[in-house]
């Protein structure tokens, strides 16, 4: 939908790019807080973590799309 701004208008593609990633790591962070061991933040903290290097190593530690 907005990629044709991204020639047209690069400055704001990027900030509605930036926005929406903002808002879907608020939303996925606070959905874990609820979810993801509530009671025990520490063992919530470190399960993230370790999804998080699982995701990295089964993409090859490649983050290389985030670039373009």
């Amino acid at each position: 939908m907005f990629r044709h701004h991204k020639k047209k208008n690069p400055f704001i593609y990027h900030l509605v790019t930036g926005m929406a990633m903002i808002i879907l790591w608020r939303g996925l962070w606070g959905l874990f807080d609820v979810y993801l061991f509530p009671e025990n933040q520490v063992l919530s903290y470190t399960l993230s973590v370790f999804i998080g290097l699982g995701i990295l190593f089964i993409n090859d530690w490649s983050i290389s799309e985030l670039s373009d």
